[in-house]
């Protein structure tokens, strides 16, 4: 099986409200999405304010993008026989949520990363949302994530909030009443 190239199809768009498109790799206008429409490596999908979709993987991963986000595509390899799944998103503005299963793949055939301007989010079969912006979150509801930029990382758990204030170093907390 080849490596997956930008015009491959790694998901497809299962719900969308509201006004979303899509950037796609070498076209220069955005494409209205819908129901079904495809999203490939390079791809950036993008949510006005009243505007959420969700993202089914090839690996079964959900990422629900929320309004006014663009989420771009980086990186995504599912090989299941051959115990690889790699995929890198960033979140460029914004907040989604996600539900990412557990690969039970050798650790060097298995990474999935969500970065943002200031950090990075190593997710290990988690469920949660992950916001940028000033101060940029990962709520965790299942599961852990590594959080983390140049300045520090931190293990944040089910229940756990990871934050990283203006570019500073990252910090687990638990969540508070009002988030």
């Amino acid at each position: 099986m080849p490596e997956l190239s930008f015009s491959e199809v790694i998901g497809n768009i299962t719900q969308v409200e509201g006004r979303a498109d899509i950037m796609r790799v070498g076209k220069t206008a955005a494409e209205a999405l819908k129901i079904e429409s495809a999203v490939s490596i390079g791809d950036i999908v993008r949510t006005k304010s009243d505007g959420k979709v969700e993202i089914t993987f090839i690996d079964n991963t959900v990422m629900k993008v929320g309004p006014k986000s663009r989420l771009g595509i980086d990186e995504y390899l599912f090989k299941p026989e051959e115990g690889k799944r790699s995929a890198s998103l960033t979140l460029y503005r914004g907040k989604t949520g996600f539900d990412i299963w557990k690969a039970d793949f050798p650790a060097e055939g298995n990474k999935f990363e969500m970065k943002t301007r200031t950090a990075i989010a190593g997710v290990r079969g988690t469920s949660g949302l992950l916001f940028t912006g000033n101060i940029e979150r990962v709520y965790v509801k299942e599961g852990k994530i590594e959080f983390s930029n140049p300045l520090g990382s931190v293990l944040v758990t089910s229940g756990m909030v990871g934050e990283i204030i203006n570019g500073g170093t990252p910090v687990a907390k638990p969540f508070s009443a009002s988030e």
